[in-house]
């Protein structure tokens, strides 16, 4: 169900370019493995855990410089024509970067909590 509920984080959220898509995907599998389970557990289990997600934004800005996902990668993925050339392209390729590198910030995370 993760993998569905986060299909319009792609690019930028929705296509848009803003917040990096596999940012926020690496932060709801954290917040699926250290979040509250409802409402009725309160605020005080998000406040204890929210350094989690913080570190994991920290490590992604001291990689990246920003977690804007059109400065990471160059591209207005709004104009269409330039939308077109990304697939396939040196770009596409950062993007698979990216999210290499947030896959492993996101494991580590996780380790270093089970450990």
């Amino acid at each position: 169900m993760l993998f569905k509920d986060a299909t319009f984080l792609e690019r930028g959220i929705g296509l848009t370019g803003k917040t990096c898509g596999t940012l926020s995907e690496r932060t709801m599998v954290l917040g699926t493995l250290y979040g509250r389970e409802g409402f009725e557990e309160g605020a005080v289990k998000v406040l204890e855990n929210m350094p989690i997600a913080e570190e994991l934004v920290k490590k992604f800005g001291k990689e990246f410089v920003t977690t804007v996902c059109r400065k990471i990668i160059n591209v207005n993925l709004t104009d269409k024509k330039a939308l077109s050339k990304f697939s396939g392209s040196k770009t596409h390729e950062k993007c698979f970067e990216v999210v290499r590198e947030t896959v492993g910030m996101a494991a580590e995370i996780i380790a270093n909590r089970e450990s």
